[in-house]
């Protein structure tokens, strides 16, 4: 997803952040794009404007506890994770939202 964004230019590479629990990942996201990267949700959260959620369903809890409240309050949420209750995101992350269900996308 981050390289079709970026060989698409809709994002700055200077502006990206990605988070990963898998470290040998993230060095790999880092050499292949040039992004920035942490393994901590909290720090990377706590300064964007858009946070996209792409785990497995059965990883949401530990990720959500990993992040906390720190989201911006004018933050933009997008998750593409499947199967998640929506009322769980009002709950822990979101003062209000829109949300596009069912939506076929391809980026790059």
């Amino acid at each position: 997803m981050v390289g079709g964004l970026l060989r698409e230019e809709l994002l700055d590479r200077n502006k990206v952040t990605v988070t990963d629990v898998h470290k040998r990942r993230l060095q790999e996201l880092h050499d292949s794009f040039g992004v920035r990267i942490t393994a901590d949700n909290q720090e990377a959260v706590s300064h964007a404007d858009i946070v996209v959620l792409a785990v497995k369903p059965q990883s949401m809890p530990a990720v959500m506890r990993s992040m906390g409240r720190a989201f911006k309050d004018d933050a933009v949420l997008l998750s593409i994770v499947a199967g998640f209750v929506l009322y769980i995101y009002f709950t822990l992350f979101l003062h209000s939202a829109r949300v596009l269900r069912r939506a076929r996308c391809r980026i790059g």
